[in-house]
């Protein structure tokens, strides 16, 4: 392939011909070829590479034809949906005109593309009048290394000085033999009605960028010489180029001034800027944009990856994180832990500043070289505690009762409407789980601190902590205000801060012929219900099984989505949406790769709807497991007798009226209850077992409603392995066979219609009892995790 490429360049670099037509069409721009331009200029030479580089920003262009250095201006503005030019056009025939250009590219198949412009031209002359001038250009890259181009310029063919112009065709093709460092192109241009041996041509040769700096030269087949050089400057660059004819004199050029949307290889050096991050509130799990009411959110995975990126990136000397109200999960918050011990792996220094802080904003700080708080903070950092609420004593006095069927003794959810306390099974399993993840942060500390485990279990006990005593107890290193550590002045610790955040959210310009391959990376967060996704007044956000499964049909036939990743953070909910999930997840995976990756909770529907990943990832402190199947129904025929209100029911069939809340279940209906709750928790013993390669006695027994930390889950195989949701996107990679130089792009999925109003869930009694009585009239059959536990 690469040989008939080097053939293909040689034939048709040196077609002779003469100076090609339309010299009074518009400026003289920095030279590129028809399949290379992927910049602003795009919209004049080839419309079509609008659409595959997205080249965004402005660019200011001036060229002349002597060293008096008068001559055409020009600006180019250019967006995401298209590109407008303005020339003033005077030193090529003494006639001053405006020209103005609108273009558009659109994808049209894989690596094809298209686009069209249309230019008109303004000013005092008659000659330019009405002239109007169409122009498409298609663009293909067949191989990563090699592009073709083609343009048809003077589409309508119009009339100039009263003489119709004849349409122009440009061809382009171009190769990168040894990578994006050399980049060989070749251009033909023939007028339409001229003979074959009128075929015109040029050759360019481009190097670079090295340390910022590209050069490029180009040779016509009339006879001149083009040299230019270009530097880059972060998200802004300059230009110029030199034009020497067929006698060695001198012929002009041009030169120009850019700033984009596109981040540069530069040839400033930064190393010596620190990266700075914030840890606070606005950060969830899925990415939202702020609405009329409402505040933006940042994704975890978002504020991971310009983590990563940072210690990645040689321009970035240290990193400062910032927490105030961090509310994370433990689970997310070893991801974010994670990822600040990159930079430390990296041999970059990390200072952690705390405005206040509790349990996790300190385990996040415990990674760092050296931890700041606020003069005037408070340290929460006093161990953690898991409460269970139980709600029979409000019921009784309302004359509400609660029916409950589960699949073993540790399946736990609907204790708190039944219950006046904890079992010995739940108490047994909230023990295990908080001991695990009390170790596991003990553990965190402990290292990061350099103390023994025996002494950070000490300072838990005696706190919580005033900034001052903290500082004396050796938790923290010092104490500060923020300006101190990061103001401009020449006072501060980091006067060279830059926001990662920032920084990496303007795409790096990517020279690369080929389009990134997708992943998608689908959020499953909150509890599964019927229906489309969206807010509940009880329980805040929730799945809709039904819009999720419409989503995962659309990425099974989405070609361009190469992997999936699934990331779970729910405990679980109606066991029909669970299982309507879990089919299109079934679909999907004999399709593509699937990877699952487990947030703060993926238990009961949670876990459901992750086994049939490929790989099942989850941190340490992960809530999962809860294999099991409770049902319920409320009787409120004690509630309706207090209150007066008398009802009457007729029916035909001996359990027509099964599901009433107006009646207690008989023997038989609880009987005949509880056999179909049990099959449903056969199926998903069964599934699991399947899907985990264990025998069924062994996930049996470690369901019936167990549940566990990511530590336990993956010691007892129903885990793969530790991991985030930045291993996890890297593991789709691979089992996607994206190699490690191929571009990526990230898709998030589902799109949602969020509302103009903040989620509001207050947590009183009365709302705990209509969420039960609301799923228990539904007569829901659910995989739901024991409790709703948060342990702080």
């Amino acid at each position: 392939m690469r040989k008939s490429v080097l053939v293909y360049l040689v034939v048709t670099a040196f077609i002779p011909g003469s100076l090609w037509a339309g010299p009074f069409d518009g400026a003289e721009y920095h030279n590129e070829s028809t399949a290379t331009v992927g910049d602003i200029s795009s919209g004049i030479i080839n419309p079509a590479g609008l659409s595959f580089f997205g080249s965004m920003g402005v660019r200011y262009t001036h060229n002349f034809a002597d060293s008096t250095y008068r001559g055409d201006d020009s600006f180019l503005i250019c967006s995401q949906t298209g590109f407008f030019a303005l020339e003033w056009l005077r030193h090529t025939n003494g006639i001053f005109r405006r020209k103005y250009t609108f273009a558009m590219g659109e994808r049209f198949a894989s690596n094809f593309y298209g686009g069209i412009s249309y230019s008109w031209f303004g000013g005092s002359s008659t000659l330019y009048k009405k002239r109007k001038v169409w122009k498409l250009g298609l663009l293909y890259h067949p191989r990563p290394f090699a592009s073709l181009g083609f343009v048809v310029d003077n589409i309508n063919e119009p009339r100039f000085d009263g003489r119709k112009e004849r349409r122009l065709y440009r061809s382009g093709f171009a190769v990168r033999p040894i990578g994006e460092k050399l980049t060989i192109s070749t251009d033909t241009r023939w007028i339409e009605g001229n003979d074959v041996n009128k075929i015109e041509g040029d050759f360019r040769l481009a190097l670079g960028p090295f340390n910022g700096v590209s050069f490029g030269a180009d040779y016509a087949t009339e006879g001149f010489w083009k040299i230019g050089l270009i530097f880059n400057f972060d998200q802004s660059r300059i230009g110029a180029q030199g034009n020497i004819n067929r006698s060695r004199e001198y012929g002009g050029g041009s030169y120009f001034a850019e700033l984009g949307a596109l981040r540069y290889e530069s040839m400033i050096s930064y190393s010596d800027r620190v990266g700075l991050i914030n840890l606070g509130s606005d950060i969830v799990e899925e990415p939202s944009g702020g609405l009329l009411f409402g505040s933006s959110k940042r994704s975890l995975y978002n504020v991971i990856a310009a983590i990563r990126k940072g210690a990645a990136d040689p321009g970035i000397s240290g990193l400062l994180v910032r927490i105030d109200g961090a509310r994370f999960s433990f689970a997310s918050a070893q991801e974010l832990r994670n990822a600040i011990m990159e930079f430390r792996l990296n041999g970059k220094p990390v200072t952690v500043y705390l405005d206040n802080g509790g349990n996790i904003a300190y385990y996040l700080a415990s990674a760092a070289d050296k931890t700041y708080m606020n003069p005037t903070g408070f340290l929460e950092l006093n161990g953690l505690s898991a409460t269970a609420m139980f709600y029979t004593g409000a019921m009784e006095k309302l004359g509400v009762k609660a029916e409950v069927i589960r699949t073993g003794a540790h399946k736990t959810y609907g204790d708190g409407f039944t219950e006046t306390g904890l079992t010995e099974e739940a108490r047994e399993q909230i023990n295990w789980i908080l001991d695990d993840i009390y170790d596991q942060f003990v553990e965190g500390i402990s290292t990061g601190r350099k103390l023994l485990s025996e002494d950070v279990k000490r300072l838990i006990d005696n706190g919580p902590y005033s900034a001052r005593d903290a500082y004396t107890a050796g938790l923290i290193d010092g104490l500060k205000h923020f300006d101190e550590l990061a103001s401009s002045g020449e006072t501060a610790q980091f006067p060279n801060l830059v926001k990662l955040e920032k920084i990496y959210k303007v795409e790096s310009y990517d020279p690369r012929w080929s389009e990134p391959k997708s992943i998608a990376i689908v959020y499953a967060v909150g509890t599964i219900r019927p229906g489309n996704s969206g807010f509940d007044f009880l329980e805040g956000k929730y799945i809709g099984s039904r819009g999720l499964a419409r989503e995962l049909a659309r990425i099974r036939y989405d070609n361009s989505i190469k992997a999936v990743v699934l990331r779970i953070d729910s405990p679980g909910g109606d066991l029909f949406g669970s299982d309507e999930i879990h089919r299109q997840l079934e679909l999907l995976k004999g399709k593509k790769p699937l990877v699952v990756s487990m947030a703060g909770v993926a238990a009961s529907g949670g876990y459901y709807i992750a086994g049939p990943g490929d790989d099942i990832l989850a941190s340490p402190g992960t809530i999962t497991g809860s294999i099991g199947v409770v049902a319920g129904k409320s009787d409120l025929s004690g509630l309706y007798e207090k209150i007066g209100v008398r009802y009457e029911t007729i029916t035909r069939g001996r359990h027509a009226d099964i599901r009433s809340p107006l009646r207690p279940a008989s023997e038989e209906e609880r009987k005949m209850a509880e056999r179909q709750v049990w099959q449903y928790y056969d199926d998903f013993v069964s599934k699991v077992s399947t899907w985990r390669k264990i025998d069924y006695d062994s996930v049996n027994a470690i369901g019936q409603g167990r549940v566990w930390t990511g530590r336990q889950a993956r010691e007892r195989g129903l885990v793969d392995s530790y991991g985030g949701i930045w291993e996890a996107v890297d593991l789709a990679r691979q089992k996607a066979e994206i190699d490690t130089e191929d571009r990526i792009a990230i898709r998030i999925f589902p799109r949602h219609r969020y509302s103009l109003f903040e989620p509001f869930q207050p947590n009183v009694i009365e709302i705990k009892i209509a969420e039960w009585l609301e799923a228990a009239d539904d007569n829901a059959l659910l995989l739901r995790m024991p409790y709703d536990l948060k342990i702080e």
